[in-house]
């Protein structure tokens, strides 16, 4: 059962303080009703976070978290952080491909977290929400449709990896690759 978190309709208290970092309301891309949210950047291959303000207490006794994104350029990597009163942090990150993608980020599956297991007490104690962008492109992720689910999944696995090939025989030129493959059993 999934609950909407965040529709973007009137738009979303989402910042960032990073140079060259546009964040706006959105209606050429939309997965749910009129309204998405845009985040504009320039390449970030160290990253940049955008805060999720107010994201805190919504997530609390939550399982999941889904949205929707669409990214206008050849890739990105998106990962949700998660900061307690603690300072302790919990980051799961996911690769967003071209085009429109569902991201659901599992508090439940303690392989997918960095930082320790994201437990109910974590999620209802937490400082801060952000989500990190990294990106070699300068791009534009639109993101929407954002809700919580409450599943329970027992057993549940996914294999996946990246393989990034960077080449750069000379100053002028340089090419690059990703490959990902991922098992969805």
């Amino acid at each position: 059962d999934l609950t909407p978190l965040e529709s973007f309709e009137s738009g979303a208290a989402w910042s960032s303080g990073d140079d060259g970092v546009r964040i706006a309301a959105a209606s050429d891309r939309v997965s749910h009703l009129a309204g998405a949210l845009s985040v504009a950047f320039p390449a970030s291959p160290g990253g940049f976070e955008v805060r999720l303000d107010g994201m805190e207490a919504r997530l609390a006794a939550r399982r999941q978290l889904r949205l929707d994104v669409y990214c206008e350029g050849p890739g990105a990597s998106i990962a949700l952080i998660l900061r307690d009163l603690d300072g302790n942090e919990f980051t799961g990150k996911q690769y967003v491909g071209h085009g429109w993608s569902t991201r659901v980020f599992d508090f439940t599956n303690q392989s997918a977290w960095d930082g320790g297991i994201v437990e109910p007490e974590t999620l209802a104690r937490l400082a801060e929400v952000a989500v990190r962008i990294e990106s070699r492109d300068p791009g534009r992720l639109v993101f929407d449709g954002m809700s919580a689910g409450d599943l329970v999944l027992r057993g549940a696995a996914r294999a996946g990896g990246l393989l990034n090939l960077l080449a750069k025989p000379s100053p002028d030129l340089e090419a690059s690759a990703d490959l990902r493959v991922e098992d969805t059993f």
